[in-house]
């Protein structure tokens, strides 16, 4: 469930992010409502590059949960596993050419 939660958080923002004037902010708002949605806690995102602009040709989302911190399953034993997913999309700009 932690690994899905991850990968759906990762894909979402980064989908929310490739259109036309959308920002790297807005972006790590929209995976941080998803992860809270289903209780997540202890999360970090990070958004590659951390400017978009209109040259932007493609953007990576990484989500990183720690998994004693959001595990209701052996989290005493697995204090150091941490679940990282990334979803890497090209944008939806388009370059004027002068």
């Amino acid at each position: 469930m932690l690994r899905h939660t991850a990968d759906n958080a990762a894909y979402e923002a980064a989908r929310h992010v490739i259109v036309p004037g959308a920002t790297a902010q807005e972006a790590r708002r929209k995976a941080r409502k998803l992860l809270r949605a289903v209780g997540a806690r202890r999360f970090s995102i990070s958004i590659t590059p951390g400017q978009i602009d209109e040259d932007t040709e493609k953007v990576t989302v990484t989500v990183t949960l720690e998994y004693h911190k959001n595990a209701y399953f052996l989290p005493r034993v697995l204090t150091d596993l941490t679940i990282r997913s990334s979803s890497t999309l090209m944008t939806e700009r388009y370059k004027i050419m002068p």
